[in-house]
Order: C-alpha cells, then structure tokens, then sequence
C-alpha cells in the first residue's frame, strides 16, 4: 500500500483551486444584480429632449395648439414654408445640452468575474489534463505493481526496458540484466549509493528499488546505452550490426581483479557479485 503525502504548497492548491472559480462566480452575480438595479434607478430626461414626449398645449391651456396646417401656408408671392414635422421634439437651448444619464453599475464586476470564472475553468481542464496523462504514463524507471522477483533471476532487455521484469533464463543471452539487491523507496545498491549516483542499474516504485548488474555472455556483443533511461543499460546485437558498441572478450565470476583481463581489453567489474568483463569495441 502506498501513502501519498502533501507539503504545503500541495495542500495549498488543493483547497485553493476550487475557490477560484467560486470568487469568478460571486463577482458575475453580484455584477449582474448592481447591472439590474442601475438600469431601474435611471432617472427621466428633462421634456423636449431628444427621445422624450414633447410638450403639448394640454386641454383648457390659454395657448392654443398651431393648426395642423401651420408651417405648410407661405405669403403669395414665396415659396411654401418647409413643413414642421407634428410632434417632433423641441431641441435644447442655445449653448445647453441634455444631462449625461448615469453610467450603469456593475459592469466592471460581471467582466471581473467573467474573466476569473473563465481562467479556472482553463486551468481545471489543463491539470486535469496533465494529471491524466502522469496516471497513465510511467516513469523512468519508475513501476506500478511490484514485481515477482528474486534475487539471483535475470531479465530480457526489452523486458528491463518496457519496466517488466520478468523472469528469464540467465544463460540466454538477452537476459542482460541479473538482480542483485532490493530494499525501500530510499534503499543503497550495493556500492553504497542511492539510485541516482549508483553504477548499478535500477527500476524503483514507491516503497520499493531494484539494483541491477549486467548479465553479460562471453563472445556476444551489445549495444550500451547511456543517455535514455526508457532504455535498457544493455542490447543484444549482432556484432555485424551497426548498433553494437562492444564485445564481451572474456568474463570472469568470483573475482575484480582487472589484471585477469587480456591486453586491449578494458576491465568492468562489480563488486556484488563479484564479476569481472573485458571488453573491446565491437567494430
């Protein structure tokens, strides 16, 4: 069974996030009911401005209304007067001009709102995103379920690199990598060093490493590999093949002593188990 743990900036988000789009959605609400009361406080334009009803002579005025035909009758001898459109608006004095109306409230809030409301809704979908993607892929190195292994057993390289190892026969050879030792999360390979800084190769899980030694047959060669880690450490190849980098001169069990090893060859050696490979360039 495996823990998570939070730290303080985990925590943090984790109660944070949802209030985000929270905030958003106050603010857009709260925009939207100032918006509202704004518009029904608006008060009246002064009569005779544009839009409003103009002022008309009301029943019982002293000052008669101008007669319909008013404005379209001229003096004989002139041109007709340009008709009066009937019940156009009185314009504003000279040098006056219609009041400003108030600017409604609230908009500010509702795009304030908006904004926030749109940004979380973003940011949801991308770690939901990215947290899927971290679910269904694996890291380097990294596996699962723990594996049936034991110490002694080898696995194929391209078990070691889809990080299933698996059982195999450890005189084959493809089974390229044999397992030495396995402890905690934190746990030191054989050499005394973590999985970072170790010579050893390792596949690890949340409460569990691997340490593994090369497995490798006299007469074969390999490619090594040095740079990816969803590789295996080692390849099988034919030596004719470009891809082989080395070939196994000679190994030896139970021993480090490099002066074993022909002239021309270099010596690799671990200490557990004690092994020892002279090797040489495969082409």
């Amino acid at each position: 069974m495996s823990f998570v743990t939070l730290d303080a900036h985990n925590l943090g988000v984790t109660i944070g996030a949802p209030m985000v789009p929270l905030v958003g959605l106050v603010l857009l609400i709260v925009g939207l009911v100032e918006l509202t009361r704004s518009q029904k406080q608006q008060p009246p334009a002064p009569p005779g401005y544009p839009g409003q009803t103009p002022h008309t002579a009301q029943p019982g005025s002293p000052y008669p209304q101008a007669p319909a035909a008013y404005g379209h009758q001229a003096p004989p001898g002139y041109a007709p007067y340009a008709p009066i459109p009937s019940g156009a608006p009185y314009p504003p004095p000279p040098g006056h001009f219609p009041p400003s109306r108030p600017k409604p409230r609230g908009t500010g809030l509702m795009i304030t709102g908006a904004v926030i409301l749109g940004l979380s809704l973003v940011g949801g979908v991308v770690r939901a995103a990215d947290s899927s993607e971290a679910s269904s892929g694996r890291q380097p190195g990294h596996l699962d379920p723990a594996p049936t292994l034991s110490i002694g057993q080898c696995v194929a390289d391209s078990d070691f690199a889809n990080r299933d190892p698996k059982p195999t026969d450890c005189s084959n050879p493809s089974a390229v990598m044999e397992l030495v030792s396995r402890g905690g999360a934190n746990a030191d390979c054989p050499d005394g060093r973590g999985r970072d800084d170790t010579d050893y190769a390792t596949l690890f899980w949340d409460n569990e490493t691997m340490c593994f030694a090369a497995n490798l047959q006299g007469g074969y060669c390999y490619a090594v590999n040095t740079t990816d880690p969803s590789e295996s450490p080692f390849t099988l190849e034919l030596c004719s093949d470009p891809r082989a980098t080395v070939k196994v001169v000679q190994r030896l069990d139970g021993t480090t002593d490099a002066a074993q090893c022909p002239s021309r060859t270099k010596p690799v050696s671990y200490k557990q188990p004690a092994r020892l490979y002279c090797l040489k360039p495969a082409h």
